[in-house]
């Protein structure tokens, strides 16, 4: 770890211990001061809410009867008001960039990359603001927080988005694994037995797929290929120190030829590189995937009409998965989305208090989602986070205050089916057991508008790398053009990309 790393880490970790301190400090300062809360200086006679102007990407014209129920509730809670400001379809950058260049109140904004917002000096760093917020603090994860911090200076720039580590691991027939006589699968070999045993056995009728995917190689990559590599789908560096992706790690041929030999031998579905998602639903409705190897949402409605017709059915996750070079899943990245502050934000601290509050437990955050407790949904079960919805409550509250969210923990899910399918996938991502290889270069923020710059081409390389995997893996190439795959992708300039992210890469490593 460089001497930066060291330094943004350990400034992340202070500020979690002054956010509890903090926390501490002020339960302390309240219990002691009853009017304090509500800014009534001990006086007895309540302040005024104090406003905080948000920009957010919800629609204008789409508010609901119960939104200002919702705001009162919000202020008698935090004694904010929250002033959600909605631009009309298709016209949020246009309204961010005419509020940011105006006298216009804004406070807080969504950004697709802080780092932009950053270099244009319109953002202001949050490290002071979060030390009044430690709820806020504690329901992100280190990664989440990493993907937000200028690793230079251990400044903060935005609340990160809420971001699922992991969303591919094979899902498989457990039932079916139990009428064969077979385990969860925890090895590669082990899951090669299971996809034979789905092939080959005729207990579930004529047209069983033992697995299926789709189009998407990012779905595939991190769900297997860490089998063969140690940093999963992730960039590694090779013995010079360049910066290469995954693609060129010795390990990713033997992964493409295992899965045109799996492919080959049907255990794979035939159409999975030529049809859409909808499809893979209908498989499942009709009782015919052994396994899920797809992004979570990819057959969830098939399973739910699967399991209205045949209760029993069950498909479950693996939470263990280990190859050649040990765990198959690599870690979903958190993006640099978030919630930035404006440089010439006024009420920087009601906003903060605001999102703290709403992510300060379960029930804050079904308010923000959903609205009333009581009124619009109500506890089922309040320690697995299961609630019902009021019928008719959807088209009451617009969930316009649902902006900043926190860990996927806090989030609650209905009762039926597809809440209960959510719920298992939040408990599934949310264990810490579950082994997820990080890239080599982790922590390194690329200036992604310079590589694109330099290498204008990016997208056609991804185009072309994904047609050449189709061929290897369907049988219309041999894997021995595997040279010639690289060679192509050379002249679309793949080197020249793996040339400016070591630049990039080694500039911020010394």
């Amino acid at each position: 770890m460089t001497r930066r790393r060291l330094l943004a880490a350990l400034m992340i970790a202070v500020l979690l211990i002054v956010t509890a301190c903090s926390s501490q400090e002020n339960s302390n300062n309240n219990a002691s001061s009853p009017g304090s809360e509500s800014g009534d200086g001990g006086s007895g006679e309540p302040s005024p809410p104090e406003k905080a102007y948000i920009l957010t990407k919800v629609e204008a014209g789409t508010e609901l009867s119960d939104d200002k129920a919702v705001l009162d509730e919000i202020r008698k809670e935090t004694n904010v008001e929250p002033v959600m400001i909605k631009p009309p379809a298709g016209t949020y950058e246009e309204k961010l960039n005419i509020m940011l260049a105006s006298n216009e109140p804004l406070d807080a904004f969504i950004v697709s990359d802080w780092t932009e917002f950053k270099k244009k000096g319109m953002i202001r760093p949050i490290n002071d603001l979060l030390e009044l917020a430690p709820e806020l603090v504690s329901n992100y994860t280190q990664e989440e927080w990493d993907a937000v911090t200028d690793k230079e200076t251990g400044n903060i720039y935005a609340i990160p988005f809420a971001n699922t580590p992991i969303g591919n691991a094979p899902r498989i027939r457990e039932d079916w694994l139990e009428e064969l006589g077979l385990q969860m699968p925890t090895t590669l070999e082990q899951f090669e037995q299971v996809l034979e045993a789905f092939h080959f056995t005729d207990k579930f009728g004529d047209n069983v797929i033992p697995l299926v995917t789709h189009l998407s190689f990012q779905q595939l990559d991190r769900a297997f290929m860490g089998l063969w590599t140690e940093y999963g789908d992730h960039h590694w560096i090779d013995d010079a120190g360049n910066v290469k992706p995954a693609i060129l790690h010795p390990g990713y041929k033997d992964y493409i030829a295992k899965l045109a030999e799996w492919y080959a031998k049907g255990y794979i579905w035939k159409e999975a590189f030529t049809q859409e998602i909808n499809a893979i639903n209908d498989l499942v409705a009709q009782d015919r995937v052994g396994v899920l190897a797809t992004w979570v949402s990819v057959g969830m409605t098939g399973i739910d009409t699967l399991l209205g017709e045949k209760p029993e059915a069950r498909y479950n996750y693996m939470r263990t998965f280990e190859g050649p070079a040990g765990s198959a899943y690599s870690l979903r990245l958190p993006v640099r989305q978030g919630i930035a502050f404006s440089v010439n934000s006024k009420n920087a601290e009601a906003a903060i208090k605001f999102f703290n509050w709403g992510v300060s437990n379960p029930t804050n955050r079904n308010i923000i989602d959903f609205g009333l407790e009581g009124k619009h949904w109500n506890w089922v079960d309040q320690n697995e986070g299961i609630i019902e919805r009021v019928a008719g409550a959807e088209k009451q509250y617009s969930g316009m205050f649902s902006l900043v969210q926190g860990a996927t923990t806090l989030g609650s899910t209905d009762r039926t089916t597809s809440g209960q399918l959510w719920a298992e996938f939040f408990n599934f991502t949310s264990d810490a057991s579950i082994v997820l290889k990080k890239p080599a270069d982790y922590g390194t923020i690329y200036d992604e508008a310079k590589i694109n710059e330099t290498v204008p081409s990016v997208s056609d390389i991804d185009k072309l790398r994904d047609r050449w995997l189709v061929k290897f893996i369907t049988g219309q190439e041999p894997i021995s053009k595997w040279d010639t795959l690289l060679a192509e992708l050379n002249k679309l300039g793949l080197d020249r990309l793996v040339a400016e992210r070591t630049r990039q890469y080694r500039e911020q490593a010394e």
